[in-house]
């Protein structure tokens, strides 16, 4: 199909030369405007460093440059810029310090006019945010190689499931490898399980670590090395959402410190022990002879009471001080089962009779119902009512009555201990369960039981609990209300007042071996268990009571852990391992009380562990 001419005329190569200028003159401006409006310094120099052209930005910044052209600041060293331009034909960037200011600089060789366009920008700020962050990383490369403090930055390794499989080691300071007795080389680059896997030691701790590295919620905790025989203290925390931090400490010479402390406090207690079981067994066995005299003078009556009582007090400081030594530690563990917590504040009233008795008071105990079940350690259980009740009958004036009420208050139960007694003021009450006051000394006094008051404090809040103190003010009486979450398999609604029960001694038959180098404790001992109508055989060493056992087959044998010729654990060995004995009812008798010790005796066969001094009536009702 032939084409058909266009109409009008054709162009002339004088239009096409003008339209050609027009489109490269609307370019130059478009470049002009560009230049002129762009916030950046912009210049064109020649060879020489003559400024050609200056846009505002350039002005503002550098008033004087198009007068001093390569002598200004700006274009220091141009002539070392023009000759790399015409040599290397591409871009040349630097930086370039004016005043107090620091500006990025890109020149652009322009051959076809041969000269020069030179770009700014300001730098300053950038670069000085940069500076900050080296100096700032200077300083935590300076902290992370001098800390004392093992360092460690890993990687975590995440499996198919998102689930931390493995961690990989970034970076260590030279603390992780002295206290670690391993090189850096050694350690970065690889995953923990393969360091482990090297060294004969798997990690312990990875479930910790995977739980840091899944909630981002930082872990504490302490690690025994093996390879190393030293303990180490661990704190773990999630920097980024794809690293743990590690920082640990070596504890060994702390941790032996506090084993030879511990061992101090039970050495201690162990030998003010001893001296405080015959005291309290013979005061218990006066008191019950006196019971069955016609006329007894109140004098001889008072005194026993005040022995028994002072020797009792005596033995609640010392567990108190072995107590503020473990919860320090953290190292009280509680034992917790369904108990039923009436029965806690009758054992618990009974335990403090000896002061309520001596000051003539009057106790009432009454719960709106009974049973009332718990899940808690009654033995803590009842070392908080104790305490609670002795400090009640400390502070009550003589004739003065304490009242205990216990009910069940949606799904909670709460034991009131209220007296008539001296009473406090809200600055005491604020501070009463603080263990120390501003001059360092107990804040009631050990007396007081100020000591008590603080672990109560700590052994209600270990049952999830909570303790309330309540005074109208000074000679106005006290209330402290204490309460606990209800079992859920409380079931009984029967309402049943709790009574006051005084221990009997029931006339028995049975047998009882008391094994103890004392001779003072055998002989109380054997007095007060003689006089329940037990039958009593006593030696004071392991080897003479395990042949006695051949021929006196006891039913029951108290045996003291520190005996001259083997320990008291070994006799119980001896004794569990002869078929004839394996029903004998074995009771450690000692002034050793901590949680090892009684592990230990558990371990030897004893069916009961007894810490000095010895609680009779408890004891009896054991046998």
């Amino acid at each position: 199909m032939p084409q058909k001419k266009l109409k009008g005329k054709s162009p002339t190569p004088h239009s096409l030369h003008a339209h050609e200028d027009d489109i490269v003159a609307q370019k130059l401006a478009r470049l002009a405007a560009f230049t002129e409006l762009n916030p950046r310094p912009v210049i064109e120099i020649d060879f020489k460093g003559n400024v050609l052209d200056i846009n505002s930005s350039a002005n503002y910044f550098f008033p004087e440059l198009k007068k001093q052209g390569a002598k200004h600041p700006y274009l220091a060293n141009l002539g070392e810029v023009v000759a790399f331009l015409k040599k290397e034909k591409r871009p040349f960037r630097r930086y370039v310090k004016v005043k107090e200011k620091l500006f990025k600089q890109l020149f652009y060789y322009i051959p076809d006019f041969q000269l020069i366009h030179v770009y700014g920008s300001d730098n300053t700020e950038k670069h000085k945010a940069k500076e900050r962050l080296q100096e700032r990383e200077k300083r935590y490369r300076m902290l992370f190689e001098k800390m004392n403090y093992g360092y460690a930055v890993q990687d975590i390794i995440f499996d198919e499931h998102k689930k931390p499989a493995d961690y990989r080691f970034v970076d260590i300071n030279t603390a992780f490898e002295r206290l670690l007795k391993l090189k850096r080389e050694d350690i970065v680059g690889k995953t923990v399980n393969e360091l482990f896997n090297n060294v004969g030691n798997r990690e312990k701790n990875s479930e910790l670590y995977d739980d840091v590295a899944v909630s981002g919620k930082p872990a504490h905790f302490e690690h025994y090395n093996e390879r190393l025989r030293k303990y180490f203290e661990f704190y773990v925390y999630r920097p980024v959402d794809n690293q743990l931090a590690i920082v640990f400490s070596d504890i060994t010479n702390r941790k032996k410190t506090d084993e030879e402390k511990n061992n101090f406090i039970a050495i201690m207690s162990h030998e003010l022990r001893n001296p405080l079981t015959p005291i309290m067994a013979n005061a218990q066995f006066i008191r019950t002879m006196l019971q069955h005299q016609p006329a007894i003078d109140p004098a001889i009556k008072e005194s026993v009471e005040i022995i028994e009582k002072e020797s009792k007090m005596m033995a609640d400081i010392l567990n108190d001080i072995l107590d503020v030594s473990k919860l320090s530690r953290n190292k009280i563990k509680l034992e917790k089962k369904k108990i039923n917590i009436s029965d806690v504040v009758k054992n618990s009233v009974k335990a403090s009779m000896p002061f309520i008795n001596t000051k003539r008071q009057k106790i009432s105990v009454v719960f709106d119902q009974n049973p009332i079940y718990i899940h808690a350690d009654p033995v803590r259980m009842e070392q908080i009512m104790v305490n609670i009740i002795n400090n009640a009958s400390k502070y009550t004036q003589p004739k003065g009555y304490i009242q205990i009420h216990g009910a069940i208050k949606d799904d909670i139960v709460q034991v009131r201990i209220k007296d008539n007694g001296t009473g406090m003021d809200q600055a005491k009450i604020q501070r009463i369960f603080e263990l120390f006051n501003d001059e360092g000394q107990p804040f009631m006094g050990i007396g007081g039981l100020g000591i008590g008051l603080n672990i109560v404090k700590n052994l209600v809040t270990m049952h999830k609990g909570t303790i309330l103190v309540h005074s109208d003010g000074n000679n106005q009486g006290s209330e402290f209300t204490l309460t606990f979450p209800l079992d859920k398999s409380q079931l009984d609604n029967k309402t049943t007042p709790v009574k006051k029960v005084t221990p009997e001694y029931k006339k028995n038959t049975s047998r009882v071996l008391i094994v103890d180098d004392n001779e003072d404790i055998r002989d109380a001992m054997s007095k007060i268990l003689h006089l329940a109508g037990h039958t009593i055989k006593t030696t004071y060493n392991g080897a003479q009571a395990i042949a006695i056992a051949k021929t006196f087959k006891p039913h029951t044998a108290l045996i003291d852990i520190g005996l001259p010729d083997m320990s008291g654990y070994k006799v119980a060995k001896i004794l569990k391992d002869q078929p004839q004995h394996k029903k004998v009812k074995l009771i450690a008798l000692t002034g050793y009380g901590q949680e090892k010790d009684k592990n230990l005796a558990k371990e030897a066969g004893f069916d009961y562990h007894i810490t000095k001094p010895v609680d009779i009536d408890h004891l009896i009702t054991l046998i």
